[in-house]
């Protein structure tokens, strides 16, 4: 695609971001002048559709809930971790397994 043509793409995608700007522009143009409207009448622009009932009971947060399945979790990661761990640990005492390491790691190098 030439020069021109890109330059054609860019216009028609600026006109249409200023399009829809002034779309925004316009509707909340027309929201406040229909609460301004409501407000001189004197009539609610909104309105109660029901009441608010009280809750029977007060809620609260459930700590010991949450103390258990923060431990879990913490265990469900820390034994992978620690099996891992180890497996590093003899994969660089002996040479094979350091150079198969070495290459894993290339392997998974950010680029």
């Amino acid at each position: 695609m030439d020069a021109q043509g890109r330059s054609m793409i860019e216009v028609k995608a600026r006109l249409r971001a200023q399009s829809s700007a002034k779309e925004v522009q316009i509707g909340a143009i027309r929201t406040f002048a229909a609460i301004g409207k409501g407000q001189a009448s004197g009539t609610a622009v909104t309105e109660v559709m029901d009441k608010a009932i009280e809750p029977d009971r007060k809620s609260k947060p459930r700590l010991a809930l949450i103390a258990l399945l923060s431990t879990l979790v913490a265990g469900f990661v820390a034994v992978p971790w620690a099996f891992v761990r180890e497996a590093m640990d003899k994969a660089k005492a002996d040479s094979q397994q350091a150079s198969r390491l070495l290459d894993l790691k290339r392997y998974l190098a950010w680029k």
